[in-house]
């Protein structure tokens, strides 16, 4: 899949596919497939399981993890 996405509008995975969950926790994950994600807000997150899917969206952790992975770098 190259950057700007497939056909269905889905953009490249955030956080380099690692779990959006985990990653907004400041915590380090494998990079997931892809079977657990979610398209928001024209962003595409992976993440390890349903619950952690669950969590992301329902807690709004997406400005947590932005903060967290732009410390990665």
């Amino acid at each position: 899949m190259d950057n700007h996405g497939d056909m269905s509008g889905e953009s490249a995975p955030e956080y380099d596919g690692h779990c959006a969950f985990a990653i907004s926790l400041g915590k380090s994950d494998e990079q997931q497939s892809g079977a657990h994600k979610l398209v928001q807000n024209g962003r595409t997150f992976h993440f390890r399981n349903p619950v952690a899917k669950f969590l992301f969206k329902t807690l709004n952790r997406s400005e947590k993890a932005d903060a967290h992975w732009e410390r990665r770098a």
